[in-house]
């Protein structure tokens, strides 16, 4: 199961990686956050720098002028 959500904590998506993790399914997470829930349930997990809720990733402060 592929899996992208920003905060990783989603309650719908964490419920999915839930079942799916109950029934050893393999689970990737596309997240900003790799301590989040979902990534706990995952056996891959690729953090992507991006403005988040908290504020902007530095590497994208020159977009947020």
């Amino acid at each position: 199961m592929l899996i992208l959500s920003g905060s990783g904590s989603t309650g719908t998506l964490t419920y999915f990686a839930e079942k799916a993790k109950a029934i050893e399914a393999k689970i990737a997470l596309v997240t900003t956050n790799k301590q989040s829930a979902i990534a706990t349930l995952s056996q891959c997990v690729v953090k992507v720098p991006a403005a988040t809720k908290k504020g902007c990733h530095p590497s994208l402060q020159l977009f947020n002028r």
